[in-house]
């Protein structure tokens, strides 16, 4: 037999050959795609003989996995493992797990590595800090404190928008933060009257989305509304888009979105104790569909519109084709009975697996938003925007 193929086969070789140190030592060099493979069959013996271990997690880090509890304790052996592989840390004891220069050098290479590191050091602005420089979506493992820290997350979001769903509620409700996600405009921290002027000369794009701040909700939406905010047209072009998600919700509806209930925005079919502010506009603490229908009046008002971003129901666990969430629904009735333009966008798709939106699918999207205007808004029926295709219906 080949010593080259040992790695695997180790399993069915005799006890003898398996704890032969010199032997399967050159079975872990000469079989580095099997380096973990080896030492999971090697004799306990060799589990426990660093220089066997070492040389197994020079090939690959997961080795670790399967050397004795000693050698998993040992610093020195941990960090060849790390270097090698960040996430090789799962397979490290407890004790080191703890060990704040080891997860340092594990999260620096690979932020997601922050998952296998003990409570108190996910809780550990330092290593939170450097996690989230490496990798924004660490932020889902550091603790619910530091999910709330501005300066942890504004560094996650700032790289990558969409991890704004890990922070913590108050983050979620941080202008700062939101601005940051693409989700705020920046004039809403402008004063009352200077709101009012940038709002009148502002055509407004209310935006349509499943919900998508919590974590396990649909994420493009929130990738979708950052790079449409950034286009040049968008941003240059004197619009302000309004993302709903960016808002706390309220209902009078005890089901949230059932179609069914005769609240479409209006106050006299609105049974919420709704708030509003000084100069009459909603605030967060009123029904989201009061809240959104004030949205479409103000694009009505301004010569703006609605979009739609419609995703398919297996993204939420379900099976089916592409349509509009049940609150989108309903969202779509107020702004038909508005006579607000609508366009539905649909994610990019590529033989027939959806894909992240992208700056050409924005470009895409944008593309036929600038040839309704330039055509005066004259076709007000609804605008299906997809990936082969554009149609009106």
């Amino acid at each position: 037999m080949q010593v080259s193929y040992l790695g695997r086969a180790l399993r069915h070789a005799s006890p003898e050959l398996r704890g032969n140190k010199h032997f399967i030592l050159q079975v872990i060099k000469l079989q580095s795609a099997w380096g973990s493979e080896a030492l999971k069959f090697v004799s306990s013996e060799l589990k426990n003989d660093k220089e066997v271990v070492l040389a197994a997690i020079q090939r690959t880090g997961e080795a670790l996995e399967h050397a004795s509890l000693e050698l998993r304790n040992d610093k020195q052996v941990a960090i060849a493992a790390v270097e090698n592989q960040p996430r090789a840390i799962e397979f490290a004891s407890t004790k080191l797990k703890n060990d704040k220069e080891l997860i340092l050098i594990a999260v620096a290479k690979d932020g997601l590595a922050l998952e296998y590191a003990s409570l108190e050091l996910r809780n550990n602005k330092q290593v939170a800090m450097t996690a989230v420089a490496n990798e924004p979506f660490a932020i889902q493992y550091i603790s619910p404190k530091l999910r709330n820290d501005k300066e942890v997350t504004l560094l996650a979001i700032a790289k990558e928008p969409d991890s704004i769903k890990y922070t913590g509620e108050n983050i979620k409700r941080d202008h700062e933060a939101l601005i940051a996600a693409g989700m705020f405009d920046a004039y809403h921290d402008e004063g009352a009257k200077e709101i009012q002027k940038i709002r009148r000369r502002s055509k407004k794009i209310v935006l349509s989305t499943r919900f998508s701040l919590d974590t396990i909700s649909v994420s493009e939406a929130t990738r979708f509304t950052s790079l449409l905010k950034k286009h040049e047209y968008i941003e240059k072009g004197n619009f302000k888009v309004y993302s709903p998600n960016a808002f706390e919700k309220k209902t009078c509806d005890p089901n949230w979105t059932d179609f069914d209930h005769p609240c479409r925005g209006t106050l006299d079919a609105c049974t919420y104790d709704n708030k509003f502010t000084q100069e009459g506009r909603p605030t967060n603490d009123c029904c989201w569909r009061h809240s959104f229908r004030y949205q479409l009046e103000e694009a009505k008002e301004t010569g703006g519109f609605m979009l739609q971003l419609v995703e398919t129901a297996w993204e939420l666990g379900l099976i089916g084709h592409a349509k509009l969430g049940k609150g989108q629904a309903i969202e779509q009735d107020m702004a038909e009975q508005l006579g607000l333009k609508i366009f539905h966008v649909y994610r990019p798709a590529a033989f027939g697996v959806e894909q992240k939106f992208g700056n050409q699918s924005i470009m895409d999207v944008v593309s036929i938003i600038e040839c309704w205007y330039a055509n005066r808004c004259q076709d007000m029926s609804l605008c299906v925007i997809d990936s082969t295709q554009v149609s009106s219906e």
